[in-house]
This record gives structure tokens, sequence and C-alpha cells, in this order.
């Protein structure tokens, strides 16, 4: 009797789309009867009587060649995989705009020495007190036309911008860095820059309690998920502070404390290079912006400008893509 080498693995109802479930007839001399599904190739051999192993159930036979069946595996994993990863980033993504909603209380009643916990949001036009449907991130805003359901009076767009901003680079992070500890930094790095663009934008003011708080947040994290080398973020805090508090001195004037500061807490989260990086980011955004600004009218000569929200560009452009950006720079040279 020809033998024909193969790998029998015997797959139980596991399969819908190939297996048959067990067709079981009841009754005192009944057998049951299980459809098999018989996988083999070339290189392995299993005994082919597996009712000898199995006992006395009957077992009908599907052959199938391992090739084929390892491409349905793949396939259904992958499925399975992408509803998985969906989901997960979906997820990632409510949070972010929820976040969002709540940065955009932070980041407007702090500078303004209000409570982030009283009083309930209101319209700032009528004083109309929000609720919980007019409260929904991003979709309020566009069901209401950007407008207070009772004054009719019209809501600024930083609103939904920020907070569909933040569920963007929230869900971002993880695309960009992969699934790894330093998604905590990113993740803080955002929530921090969020507060501060909004902040500023709306104050020119970078308030020392946000710094304070996220000061305290990265030390938290930076002990478990430290620089390579530990002390990059100590020397990167230094260089960080050290380079616009000499522009500050040698301008007298031409950089904020609160820039300054915040520039001290980026090199303690991204390290010497990174901040060096942000710093370079921010000053050329800055400038272009300054420029174009002033060719279409929009910024007027000697009339400050909220440097902060540029530094907020410059360190997610330096936290993301600096590495990448400074290979491509140096191919160059």
């Amino acid at each position: 009797m020809k033998r024909r080498l193969k790998l029998a693995i015997a797959i139980i109802i596991l399969f819908p789309t190939v297996l048959q479930a067990p067709n079981v007839t009841h009754g005192a001399e009944s057998t049951p009867k299980i459809r098999v599904l018989e996988i083999y190739d070339n290189k392995n051999y299993y005994p082919t009587k597996l009712e000898d192993l199995l006992g006395d159930t009957q077992y009908e036979y599907t052959s199938m060649p391992m090739k084929k069946f390892v491409a349905l595996r793949e396939e259904l994993d992958g499925k399975y995989y992408m509803i998985v990863m969906f989901t997960l980033y979906l997820l990632i993504f409510l949070t972010g705009l929820i976040f969002g909603s709540f940065y955009n209380v932070v980041g407007l009643r702090i500078p303004a020495k209000e409570s982030i916990v009283a009083p309930r949001s209101a319209c700032p036009a009528c004083g109309h007190t929000l609720t919980p449907i007019e409260l929904i991130p991003v979709l309020s805003y566009l069901f209401q036309g950007g407008k207070c359901r009772k004054c009719k009076a019209g809501i600024s767009p930083i609103y939904p911008m920020m907070e569909l901003t933040t569920a963007i680079l929230f869900m971002a992070a993880p695309m960009l860095l992969g699934w790894t500890a330093e998604l905590f930094v990113a993740w803080a790095l955002i929530s921090l820059l969020i507060i501060i663009f909004i902040s500023d934008i709306t104050y020119m003011l970078i308030p020392n309690k946000i710094l304070l708080f996220f000061t305290v947040v990265f030390l938290f994290i930076r002990v478990f998920i430290p620089l390579d080398p530990w002390w990059d973020g100590i020397a990167g805090a230094i260089v960080g502070f050290g380079i616009p508090f000499f522009i500050a001195v040698i301008s007298k004037g031409g950089m904020g404390g609160g820039d300054i500061k915040l520039f001290g807490l980026i090199g303690f989260v991204m390290g010497v290079k990174g901040v060096i990086l942000a710093f370079i980011f921010s000053t050329f955004f800055g400038a272009v912006f300054g420029v174009i600004g002033m060719l279409i009218g929009l910024v007027k000569r000697r009339k400050p400008i909220p440097f902060g929200p540029f530094i907020v560009v410059g360190t997610l452009v330096a936290y993301f893509f600096g590495e990448f950006l400074l290979d491509w720079y140096l191919q160059f040279l």
C-alpha cells in the first residue's frame, strides 16, 4: 500500500468556512460522525488510521494542502488583526477628543485664575450653562452651526480645532512610534503642548502652574522610561533653558519667561539634540509666519505675537520627525 507522506491535523469545528459541525445521531447504537480536515505536505508523516488513535468515532476526511491552509489562516488572522487594531485606534481617537475638550477648559481657565472644576461650561456671551448634548466634542459644534443654541452667538472654532487636533495626535503617536513605553511620554507631551497652544494664543501667557504640573509628570515618567544616556534629559533641560535665556538677555526681552521655561521642560523630555531641533524648527516656523503675516497685513511691526504656538508645532515636528529630517539634511553635507 503506497503511503502518502503527510501532516494530518484534525481540526474539529474550528473553522466554519471549512468544517462542518458534528453530525450526531442519538441512539444506543449510533456512532458520532465528525468531519476532519486533513492537512498534508511532503515532509512530515503521521499515521493515517486516526481511528486507532481517537477511538471508535468515525470521521469523514477532507484534504487540503499545507500552503492553502496557511494562506487561509493568515487571511483570517489578518482580518481579526485589522478589526482589533481599528477598534483600538478608534478608542484612542475618541479618548483624544474627550481629553482635547478638557484641555480647552484648562488652557482657558488656568491663565484666568479660574477653577477647572466649577462652574460648569457656559456660553461666554449669554451665560447659558451647556447641557451634555452641547458638550459632545466636535459634533456639538457642527450640529449647532458654530453658534450657541440659546443666544445664537458665534462659538470660537478653537474649541473643535483643539479637540480634533488632540485626537489626531493621540492616534498618530502609536503609528509613528510603535507600541512602546515611549507612548506615555508622547501622550503627556501632546497634552502639555495642546494646553500651551490654547493658553498662549488666547492670553499670550504660559502659566507656571501648567509647567510645574507637567514637570512633576515628566519627572515621574522619565524615572521609568529614561532617555539614553540617562543624563541626556538633565543636559537637555540646561541647554533648553540656556539658549532662549541667552537670547532674552542679548535682545533685552526678545524671549518671554514662559517660553524659556517651556524650552527647559522640553529639553528634559527630549534631550539635547531634541530640544535644539525643537528650537530651530520653532524659530523657523515663527519667522516664516512673521514674514508672510507682514506681507499680507496680518502681523504689524513692533506688535508682539505669541511664540508658544510655534514652539508647539516645532516641538511636535522635532519629536516625531526630528531624526528623519536631520538624517535627510546631513546627507547633503
